[in-house]
């Protein structure tokens, strides 16, 4: 990643957390969910798995060698998929990451909508799976190469109803691009 980004910013303070985590990141490039294995190597420190696409596991099979375990939306199989992040949560060595809008969108949508497999998920879970949120955010300024921005925070509240998850990480979406906006190179 070094070659290809003018500098990686990690932004938030990740203690190593003792039990697993369900980590909530924007999705708006290829390039995301390297970024959290980069932020996972760096501050977490756990065995990294995220669901990905069916098809798009098929279609790069290396995503099963690093955490790729796959989720056919729209299927009665998604429920599977669901059971299995549950079961890998049980493990504190775990982090399962959620893309949580299910689709690439631009990095401007400023409302993320969360899919319902997710709340299935915290509900089923242990009560002391951490939920970390991730805002990627990219820019460029005056370089040829993008910088990246990765914030970080630790979602910490006793109600983990999906209605609250959702709103603290589009709360925690809107601050970060309005620290990013005031950035200059």
């Amino acid at each position: 990643m070094g070659r290809r980004f003018h500098k990686i910013e990690i932004i938030g303070s990740l203690e190593p957390l003792p039990d697993s985590v369900i980590l909530i990141a924007n999705h708006f490039s290829w390039w995301d969910g390297f970024w959290v294995i980069r932020l996972n190597h760096y501050r977490i420190f756990k065995k990294f798995h995220f669901f990905i696409l069916k098809e798009t596991l098929e279609k790069y099979k290396m995503f099963n060698y690093i955490g790729g375990f796959s989720v056919e939306k729209k299927s009665k199989s998604v429920l599977e998929s669901i059971e299995y992040a549950i079961g890998l949560l049980e493990d504190p060595k775990n982090l399962v990451m959620i893309f949580p809008q299910g689709e690439i969108q631009s990095q401007y949508e400023v409302n993320i909508q969360f899919e319902r497999g997710i709340e299935r998920i915290i509900a089923k879970g242990k009560s002391s799976t951490h939920i970390v949120f991730v805002v990627n955010l990219i820019d460029y300024f005056s370089e040829s190469k993008p910088s990246l921005y990765i914030y970080s925070m630790v979602f910490q509240s006793e109600d983990k109803s999906l209605a609250s998850v959702e709103r603290a990480y589009n709360d925690f979406h809107i601050k970060c691009l309005e620290i990013q906006k005031k950035k200059r190179s």
